[in-house]
């Protein structure tokens, strides 16, 4: 009986690991950081709330998410260059984690862009049935 062993995974080089390195380094300070904000933004929304102003809790949500998928994006990136015969796991990890960040961004842009339009509408509307 023998083993039967899957094929083995590209390596980059040494040259497309540094790339891979520098950018997860920045990937994993940019999400943490983003995380950071997210959670003080959280606490001043809490903190404002109860005393009787708004809140913008789902703004700070938000941020911690990016932050989230941002950091786990660099860490993977990060992991292509310090382990072996992973590399194409690990990218397509990262690429997964860019994947949710940017179809959530992009959900978020269209609804801004099409609430905006509905605003401008009504706004035309309202001035044009407004008599001087």
């Amino acid at each position: 009986m023998s083993d039967v062993v899957g094929p083995a995974q590209f390596e980059f080089t040494e040259a497309h690991n540094q790339v891979f390195r520098e950018l997860g380094k920045r990937m994993s300070t940019v999400g943490t950081l983003t995380m950071v904000f997210g959670a003080l933004t959280v606490l001043a929304s809490v903190v404002t709330a109860a005393k009787g102003g708004g809140s913008s809790v789902v703004s700070g949500v938000l941020w911690l998410v990016f932050g989230s998928w941002t950091q786990n994006a660099g860490k993977a990136f990060t992991a292509i260059a310090t382990t072996q015969g992973n590399d194409v796991d690990h990218l397509m990890l990262a690429l997964e984690h860019l994947r949710k960040l940017y179809k959530a961004m992009y959900g978020l842009l269209i609804t801004g862009v099409i609430l905006a339009a509905v605003v401008f509408v009504i706004a035309i509307v309202l001035v044009g049935s407004y008599k001087l």
